[in-house]
């Protein structure tokens, strides 16, 4: 875990593509999802597990894999808008390529 918040820590770096960016990420078949301070913290109602995912954490050189989740399908939401994790990195997570416009409701901050 040291090791992991270490090397999250280097995105504060000279790399200006990922200065300030530093909040884990997680790929999912293919789709980056980001955690959005306009979200919820944790899941409205059930979840079911939809397969592994890849969590990214930034570096100097970009970002790169630094371990292994489930990811979770929020009932009600299309696992390609937005997916949930328990575990080392917990919460609600949106598809990169998504604006606030495309999120459900129920995982909007109110």
């Amino acid at each position: 875990m040291v090791a992991t918040l270490m090397g999250l820590a280097a995105c504060g770096g000279d790399n200006g593509a990922l200065s300030g960016d530093c909040h884990a990420r997680i790929r999912f078949q293919g789709v980056t999802f980001v955690d959005n301070g306009g979200l919820v913290d944790t899941p409205p109602g059930p979840t079911s597990p939809v397969g592994e995912a890849d969590i990214l954490g930034c570096t100097e050189n970009g970002w790169k894999v630094i371990g292994q989740t489930t990811a979770l399908k929020i009932e009600g939401i299309d696992a390609k808008t937005a997916i949930a994790v328990k575990g080392d990195f917990p919460g609600v997570y949106v598809a990169e390529e998504t604006r606030p416009d495309d999120w459900p409701d129920t995982i909007r901050r109110r």
